[in-house]
């Protein structure tokens, strides 16, 4: 595997840690985070399209394999998680990333900028990144293949 692949977890990471960073500060600074909503949206953005460009690098690569693969323990029962990558997962994450990228741009340009924007922005950043762990999980591999 390339060492670019090492990498691929930044995918559904960067959209994650964004959107939970901005949700904290939303929590704590209600008035202050509804005000500043453009560099809020920006930010959030900016992490769906680190996410979508680095899906694009992985598929123009052409890399498959494993990311992660590590078992845990939670009440007595054992669970498995693996994020592998291979040009199916890619091509979900790249189509997933541009459809959130056009919807959060859309969003920007349309919606007023009122109380509640900060909060759907901070939502359509944590769907897109729930999507991305999907993918990487394998979820959609019945369902496209």
């Amino acid at each position: 595997m390339n060492y670019l692949s090492n990498f691929g977890w930044i995918i559904p990471l960067s959209p994650m840690a964004v959107s939970l960073l901005l949700g904290v500060l939303l929590l704590s600074f209600n008035r202050t985070m509804n005000r500043l909503s453009k560099p809020v949206s920006f930010i959030l953005i900016g992490g769906i399209l680190i996410s979508t460009f680095f899906s694009i690098l992985l598929y123009k690569m052409q890399i498959n394999g494993t990311l992660i693969h590590t078992n845990f323990s939670l009440f007595d029962n054992t669970f498995e998680l693996e994020f592998y990558l291979n040009s199916l997962h890619e091509l979900i994450c790249i189509f997933v990333g541009l459809i959130m990228l056009l919807v959060s741009i859309a969003s920007f340009y349309i919606l007023p900028r009122k109380l509640g924007y900060v909060s759907y922005c901070i939502l359509l950043s944590i769907t897109s990144s729930i999507v991305f762990f999907l993918s990487l999980l394998g979820a959609f591999d019945r369902v496209f293949s």
